[in-house]
């Protein structure tokens, strides 16, 4: 069924500290949107996370992060996303320098959450690696 989203909204708060090389940040949000359809629901997300870095020298940074994500906060299973209403992700990782305008992001991530099928935490683990280059 096709879902068109008829109204929505997003709130983003984020807050960071920085002291020399460390660095420490920290993240909410929260979405809701409602489908253009009769009798549609509100669907409403929730997510909330921090992330401490800290740069080693200037070609090599080192990250950890956490985050909780609820896709379904009012548990009726619409807002789940690929079957995971609700996640936890950590991630630590490193991020390489080669040049001004190029670096390679590669971490270890493992995410927990609740199926929305059969409701059993599952667990997944991946390895993500980002190249960026700016042109």
């Amino acid at each position: 069924e096709d879902k068109k989203v008829k109204s929505a909204f997003a709130i983003d708060g984020r807050l960071q500290y920085a002291a020399d090389a460390l660095t420490l940040t920290g993240i909410v949000k929260y979405e809701s949107g409602k489908a253009d359809k009769d009798g549609a629901k509100t669907d409403t997300a929730l997510a909330a996370g921090a992330e401490v870095s800290y740069v080693v020298n200037d070609k090599i940074g080192a990250f950890f992060d956490i985050m909780y994500i609820n896709a379904d906060l009012d548990d009726d299973d619409n807002g789940s996303v690929n079957g995971k209403a609700s996640k936890i992700q950590v991630r630590p990782g490193v991020v390489f320098t080669a040049g001004k305008d190029a670096a390679i992001t590669a971490a270890f991530q493992y995410d927990s959450y609740n199926d929305s099928d059969d409701r059993e935490t599952k667990t997944e683990y991946s390895i993500p690696v980002i190249f960026r280059v700016k042109l």
